[in-house]
């Protein structure tokens, strides 16, 4: 035998031989299952909604001030402008007091101290805000 005739015969039986290992399982006969029953979940009680603390909805409409004011400052406008664009698009608590601030100012009130006027307003958490804005004012 020659060594071309072993080497044909070897793989051919590999061939045969992975062929075989890898041959897809028999096909099991399909069993008809009943669906199953429509479980209710359990009712759930309805607790009344916690209303949101004023806090929170300050806190939550911030960044959207702070990306507003950026923008229409980036965009050339001073800050007196920049609150006049802001005010009429802000989420509503901000934009309120932003809008009062603005109508202080229209009444003769320097700006500066109109947005101080909504720190009280907003509370707390528009100081740095505010504090940024008035000293843009003041300062330059």
């Amino acid at each position: 035998m020659s060594v071309a005739t072993v080497v044909s015969a070897t793989w051919a039986g590999l061939v045969f031989l992975f062929a075989w290992v890898r041959r897809p399982p028999p096909r099991l006969p399909v069993v008809e299952r009943a669906a199953p029953a429509r479980v209710r979940p359990p009712r759930r009680r309805l607790l009344p909604r916690r209303r949101r603390r004023p806090r929170d909805v300050v806190l939550d409409e911030l960044p959207d001030v702070i990306d507003l004011l950026l923008l229409a400052v980036g965009s050339g406008l001073n800050v007196h402008l920049a609150v006049h664009a802001v005010a009429g698009r802000a989420p509503p608590v901000v934009g309120a007091a932003l809008a009062a601030a603005e109508r202080r100012a229209a009444q003769g009130d320097a700006l500066a101290d109109a947005l101080e006027n909504a720190v009280t307003e907003l509370g707390e958490e528009a100081r740095p805000l505010v504090v940024a804005l008035t000293s843009s004012l003041r300062y330059g």
